[in-house]
């Protein structure tokens, strides 16, 4: 689950090092280094945000409780806006047991 988060951050700080570099060869500007920076970070920062609701769903999905109780009905795609930018992810949609009858 998390191995993508960690090849984005390995990717990040690589990228950090010939950032140095470029701007020590006069081949980048600061503004522009920092701008690059912001994007991989911000594609972090979403996919992060992505991991932690498919966690959280998986969770509450498993529950021992809720299953007694509740009855998956379906998977809706859901999007929630963040600092990082428009974050996309599948959410359970569950039904007490008395519903599920009456659809």
């Amino acid at each position: 689950m998390f191995d993508n988060i960690i090849a984005k951050i390995e990717e990040l700080l690589n990228r950090f090092g010939e950032g140095i570099v470029e701007i020590l060869r006069g081949e980048k500007d600061i503004a522009m280094y920092s701008m690059e920076l912001k994007e991989k970070m911000d594609e972090i920062g979403k996919e992060m945000i992505k991991e932690a609701c498919g966690l959280v769903d998986e969770i509450v999905r498993n529950e021992k409780k809720r299953k007694a109780r509740y009855e998956v009905v379906r998977k809706d795609k859901r999007s929630v806006k963040t600092i990082f930018g428009d974050v996309e992810y599948i959410r359970t949609e569950t039904c007490q047991e008395f519903c599920v009858s009456n659809l």
